[in-house]
């Protein structure tokens, strides 16, 4: 009997060591599956590269480069007026912004240049160019031309017909038209004594001994600088054997420090020295 259960014991202990190794291959093809479930979640992880496709919101660069071509045509727009053109620059991005600097230098360029055209000018480059005017108010040599003022008082004698000036004395000196009666006091020969000249004017010669009261502007050469007036620069030219000294009249925006450039009154060099200019002669 005893021997039985110890036959049972033995062959129920074989049987469940079967049952057990046979649970194990069980459980060991579901693993299997469960592997390659596994890999499709591994998958699912892939799928997380679609958060990368989140760089499709890197689209906005196009938007950035459509901005670009708006602001390059408002630069372009602006290109008549500096001031416009840079503000509308100002809304796009590199593209504007060149276009708007673009039309500003025009701008600015075109304002300089209309500056330099204001000037005193030249008014003539031989005595053809100019002609005598004479009314009750002055007797004065103009460009052919020019708009004279009118004047407002009457006489009997114009001022020209009053100092026996012709209308053939005229000239032109500094590239400026002047009569051709010279106002250099150091050529007057004669003993007598000059009568005094109304504010404005200074004696001029004929003769050799006095002539006329003129305005230095009017004379063909002077004495000196000094003879210039209040409103006048000095204007002194190399010829050969000395120095002819003018005044000139200046436009209201030529100035000291740009003579040079705005006065017109040298043919060639010109150098700025003492509140005149000095006419530089290469071949004197």
């Amino acid at each position: 009997m005893t021997s039985a259960r110890a036959m049972f014991r033995t062959y129920f202990a074989s049987g469940l060591l079967v049952l057990v190794a046979c649970g194990g291959t069980r459980t060991v093809t579901p693993a299997g599956a469960g592997g390659s479930g596994g890999a499709g979640a591994a998958g699912t992880v892939g799928g997380g590269g679609a958060a990368g496709g989140a760089g499709t919101s890197g689209m906005a660069g196009t938007t950035g480069v459509a901005g670009t071509g708006a602001a390059g045509a408002g630069g372009a727009g602006g290109g008549g007026d500096a001031g416009t053109a840079g503000a509308g620059g100002a809304s796009g991005t590199a593209g504007g912004a060149a276009g708007g600097a673009a039309g500003g230098a025009s701008g600015a360029a075109g304002g300089a240049s209309g500056a330099a055209g204001t000037g005193s000018g030249a008014e003539c480059r031989t005595a053809a160019d100019c002609v005598l005017v004479s009314d009750c108010c002055a007797c004065r040599a103009e460009p052919k031309g020019a708009q004279v003022a009118s004047c407002p008082a009457t006489c009997a004698v114009d001022a020209c017909a009053a100092n026996e000036i012709q209308a053939n004395e005229v000239t032109c000196a500094f590239d400026r038209c002047v009569l051709t009666r010279s106002c250099d006091t150091t050529r007057v020969a004669c003993l007598a004594d000059p009568a005094e000249c109304p504010p404005g004017t200074i004696r001029s010669v004929r003769d050799a001994c006095w002539g006329p009261c003129l305005p230095p502007t009017e004379c063909r050469r002077v004495a000196a600088c000094s003879s210039c007036g209040a409103g006048s620069v000095c204007v002194r030219q190399q010829v050969t054997g000395g120095t002819d000294i003018g005044c000139v009249t200046p436009a209201p925006d030529c100035r000291a420090g740009n003579y040079c450039g705005c006065l017109e009154a040298c043919p060639g060099a010109c150098v700025e020295a003492d509140a005149g200019v000095t006419c530089i002669c290469g071949g004197c």
